[in-house]
């Protein structure tokens, strides 16, 4: 049975600029700054989301695929995390209240594109922080379908088959596989008695990306 929650959570300027590309404030125009702060009053840095997710029990077959009631994921990254894992929790999450725009101001679109990339990276981990909280078990990355080795026209499938995204007003749209409204998220996470690793970039090859963390 899938469980529905709704939270709030604020941003500070650090998460912005990392999701902007920007290293440091001081790489960042006086410009950008003030349009930062202005769309932050805009919404008073309260950044409202929706989540859906349930956790399924599941079964592996060579070392590729990952079974449950609902369907299949196909993908080895996935399913060596799994070896280690009990649960398979699914979810999707979503940023509402956050459709104004300037016509004609590329600046505060590029800008809310970031604050609403940062406010997505943040809400899923206040997910998977309250959920090991409720059930004392540990998360790994939250893997999304497109991520690593997960086809995302099967991974999309899977996760709107196993969880019904009309309850927190997500669509997916057809031939793309993005969703509505935009600063969605859909992904997995395995749940496990042994702690996890939840650092992405311990599983990307890029080893000088500015964001990179250690």
């Amino acid at each position: 049975m899938a469980s529905v929650i709704e939270f709030t959570i604020s941003l500070d300027i650090c998460d912005i600029l990392t999701s902007l590309g920007y290293t440091n404030v001081e790489k960042s125009s006086h410009e950008t700054m003030h349009k930062i702060e202005e769309i932050q009053n805009e919404f008073s840095n309260k950044f409202q989301f929706r989540a859906i997710y349930r956790m399924v029990d599941f079964l592996l077959k060579n070392n590729i695929e990952l079974f449950t009631k609902t369907g299949c994921i196909e993908s080895p990254k996935i399913v060596s995390l799994a070896q280690k894992a009990n649960r398979l929790m699914i979810a999707l999450v979503s940023l509402y209240n956050f459709n104004k725009t300037e016509d004609n101001n590329l600046l505060y679109d590029y800008i809310i594109h970031g604050i609403g990339t940062a406010a997505i990276g943040k809400a899923v981990d206040f997910l998977l922080n309250t959920i090991e909280l409720e059930t004392g078990l540990h998360t790994s990355l939250p893997f999304s379908p497109g991520y690593c080795d997960w086809d995302i026209t099967s991974g999309q499938k899977f996760i709107f088959n196993s969880i019904d995204s009309s309850v927190i007003n997500v669509k997916l749209v057809p031939q793309s596989f993005s969703m509505l409204p935009v600063h969605s998220i859909s992904f997995v996470s395995l749940m496990g008695t042994k702690k996890m690793d939840r650092n992405p970039c311990h599983f990307c090859n890029m080893k000088k990306c500015p964001t990179r963390r250690r």
